[in-house]
């Protein structure tokens, strides 16, 4: 939430005996199915990097917002908000972060379970190095995981292209933000329209996963299923772990 790239937000309602419309970015048009329970709007937009306009980020447009689609549905929603990978200096990455921490308070939404995902690297140099047609598919393509952080730090620590070697230290500013954030709201117990924001934390085990990338010149994005999917997994158990202390 908050960054160029295409921004991808699903939003997902339950409206009975309507149809099911289904967007894409590269076309308006839209499949119906009368029978659908559901209504599916897949909506991308470009976010600036400076300055970003959150409430330009929520409007959807066709008289609707994010911040409807939140109205309407006034029971705990899950959230996983992200600033994503292209980041270019410690001051834009705060800079968007306290927005986006001041766009989360204005909600006023306590309810909600709210997680803050920190951002991986990718791995220069993953495999396959070769275009589709001239690579030697007859080879193992895939590097093996890493043993551990002094692994990844020996092969890409010198890094410097995209600023991935800054990624640590925009984690770093996210989670001292984010236990302040707590800490704060432990002294002010009366202020309880400041949601928890959770760190779920995917750094640790993403680096040493040079062997999923998709490959081809992209060593940041991984392939489908594949190392993304334990982001997930990760999120589930926290989310159990919130329901244990919960008494859920």
């Amino acid at each position: 939430l908050g960054y160029p790239k295409w921004a991808s937000i699903q939003f997902i309602k339950r409206r009975w005996n309507q149809t099911c419309r289904v967007l894409d970015r590269h076309s308006e048009k839209s499949q119906f199915n009368k029978n659908a329970m559901w209504y599916v709007n897949h909506t991308y937009r470009r976010v600036q990097t400076q300055d970003t306009n959150f409430e330009a980020f929520f409007a959807l447009g066709n008289g609707e917002s994010r911040r409807d689609f939140l109205e309407d549905n006034p029971g705990r929603t899950a959230i996983v908000i992200n600033v994503g990978a292209h980041v270019h200096s410690l001051a834009n990455f705060s800079r968007s972060f306290d927005a986006l921490l001041r766009t989360v308070d204005e909600l006023s939404r306590p309810q909600d379970i709210i997680f803050f995902r920190n951002t991986a690297p990718g791995h220069n140099g993953c495999l396959p190095r070769e275009p589709p047609r001239q690579a030697d598919w007859s080879q193992n393509m895939a590097d093996r995981p890493y043993k551990n952080y002094e692994e990844y730090r020996q092969r890409h620590g010198s890094f410097r292209e995209f600023q991935w070697d800054l990624f640590e230290s925009y984690n770093e500013y996210a989670k001292q933000k984010l236990e302040q954030r707590r800490l704060l709201s432990l002294q002010q117990l009366s202020n309880n329209n400041r949601p928890h924001i959770h760190l779920l934390n995917i750094f640790n085990s993403t680096i040493l996963r040079p062997d999923g990338h998709v490959g081809f010149d992209d060593c940041l994005h991984y392939n489908l299923p594949g190392v993304t999917d334990w982001w997930v997994h990760f999120w589930y158990s926290s989310l159990l772990e919130l329901a244990t202390l919960e008494g859920v």
